[in-house]
């Protein structure tokens, strides 16, 4: 178990080996931790289809733990097939430290807007 900023100093019974030295937490609560997820995204369907394959960058997370990997989680995947609607893309996010955070965008998608068919009138010179 790590103990922030204690000094500990060791010695053996017999006297010939000592040690002094000092404990830090790698994990303790004043590390930083942000999620900042991206912006918000409209589009629409293409002309056609159904539906349409999403994309985004990830989240940007930040924080001063050293220790461990950033664990990244979502829910919906990157490049989903999406028909019209709103969708709200979460991310949850842990650090080494345990510590955590989430961030939510909106995904936007609209319908291809109407084709229209119009024939050419050949009209009559006046």
């Amino acid at each position: 178990m790590a103990i922030s900023g204690n000094n500990y100093y060791f010695d053996n019974n017999a006297g010939n080996c000592n040690s002094n030295f000092l404990v830090e937490n790698a994990c303790g609560s004043s590390n930083a931790f942000s999620i900042t997820c991206p912006d918000s995204i409209y589009t629409v369907i293409p002309v056609g289809s159904d539906s349409v394959a999403i994309n985004w960058d990830d989240p940007v997370v930040n924080t001063t733990c050293t220790t461990g990997n950033i664990t990244l989680t979502s829910s919906m995947p990157n490049g989903s097939l999406l028909g019209v609607g709103e969708y709200t893309i979460t991310y949850q996010a842990t650090d080494g430290c345990n510590q955590s955070g989430s961030c939510s965008f909106v995904v936007n998608v609209g319908d291809s807007p109407a084709v229209l068919n119009m024939s050419v009138l050949n009209c009559p010179d006046a």
